[in-house]
Parts: structure tokens; C-alpha cells; sequence
């Protein structure tokens, strides 16, 4: 979407509710239509990224699904507007939880390490959490934003975190015991360590 122009918060639509998502896309693929701004876009896809066709036909598949190449209005305005604001409503309206949807916050981090005898293994992480479905609970993203922030206020409040000031949780007394906390509230990463012969 940044490479098309979409996330260019400074393009404009002079009249959002007479301007169609597809006629957009052509002035800003320099296509005549929606359908050949389409085209346009597969191709600079599939000859500028290493996937592909198989990145092409994603990048496609999502902008069909989000309806950018058709006829609909881009917003219901008559000012000018953000072409930005207009790609957030249409998120927005698109991408919302059906009932009983839920989603899932997903991380995993990979390092390589040596220690002082030259010996290398492979360290990993991995969080995974899913959210309540949708509307009787909290989302996973809620969740995993929400609980960190409420622990370290509790943490800060009754003292286990003693530091004063803005700072980062890289110190040992300050992470140590949320993620005690957070393990407790089913927060918890998966850590893992290997050997590994080469980089």
C-alpha cells in the first residue's frame, strides 16, 4: 500500500463521494481504469519482489477483498479530504470482528550467540495468544497491552519496581518480576536453546 501511494498522508481527494476507489488507484498507477491499475499492480509486484507471482497474487488478493480496484465511492464527503482517512474507514469497515472472530498475537524471536569458548547456539522466543471471541471478551491484542501496563503500574505502586523516572525494562529487577506476573495471568513466552555449528 506504501509503495502504491495509499499511506501518503499528504495526497488528497478533492470530492470523496464522487471519486471511486478504482479511479484512484488508476491516477496513481497511471492506468486509464481500476481493472488495468489492477494489472499494473500484479506485474510491479511479481517483477520487484523475490516471491514473485505468489507475492503478486496476495498483494492483489487483499486489494480485491479491500474492493480498491472498484466502483464504490472512496468516502461519503463532499470535501476534500485525506486519501489516507479514506483507506482507514475502509480498514475500518472491511476488516471488523464478525461474532465469534477472534484474534491471535503472534512473536517469535531467533538470536544466534556465541559464548567465550566459541560455541554457538541458537536462542528463540515465542509468544502466542488468542483473544476471546469477539464481542464477549477482550482481544488478544487488548490483552497482551493492557496486562503488561496494569502490572507495572501494580509494580510501581506496591514498590517491587523501585526505580524512579522514565526508563526501558532491560534491568533484571524490573522485568524479572512482571514476567513472573504476567506468566501468572497466562502471558508467557516459550523460550528455547539449540546448538548450532555455523552462522
Amino acid at each position: 500500500m506504501a509503495r502504491v501511494g495509499l499511506l501518503n498522508p499528504d495526497m488528497e481527494v478533492i470530492s470523496p463521494k464522487e471519486t471511486a476507489w478504482g479511479d484512484y488507484l488508476a491516477q496513481l498507477l497511471q492506468a486509464a481504469n481500476g481493472e488495468q491499475a489492477r494489472e499494473l499492480l500484479f506485474r510491479r509486484v511479481r517483477d520487484t519482489s523475490r516471491e514473485g507471482v505468489g507475492q503478486a497474487d496476495t498483494t492483489v488478493e487483499a486489494f480485491d477483498y479491500l474492493d480498491l480496484f472498484g466502483d464504490e465511492a472512496m468516502g461519503t464527503g463532499a470535501d476534500p479530504t485525506r486519501a489516507i482517512e479514506c483507506l482507514c474507514q475502509r480498514l475500518q469497515d472491511k476488516l471488523a470482528y464478525d461474532d465469534g472472530e477472534r484474534d491471535a498475537v503472534l512473536l517469535h524471536h531467533e538470536f544466534i550467540t556465541e559464548d567465550c569458548g566459541g560455541q554457538l547456539s541458537k536462542r528463540s522466543s515465542s509468544l502466542k495468544c488468542f483473544g476471546d471471541p469477539y464481542p464477549a471478551g477482550p482481544s488478544a491484542m487488548a490483552t497482551t497491552v493492557g496486562v503488561p501496563t496494569a502490572l507495572s503500574t501494580l509494580a510501581i505502586l506496591d514498590g517491587s519496581i523501585s526505580r524512579r523516572g522514565v526508563f526501558i525494562p532491560t534491568k533484571r529487577d524490573v522485568y524479572g518480576p512482571l514476567l513472573q506476573r504476567l506468566e501468572q495471568c497466562g502471558i508467557a513466552f516459550t523460550e528455547k536453546e539449540e546448538p548450532v555449528n555455523t552462522l
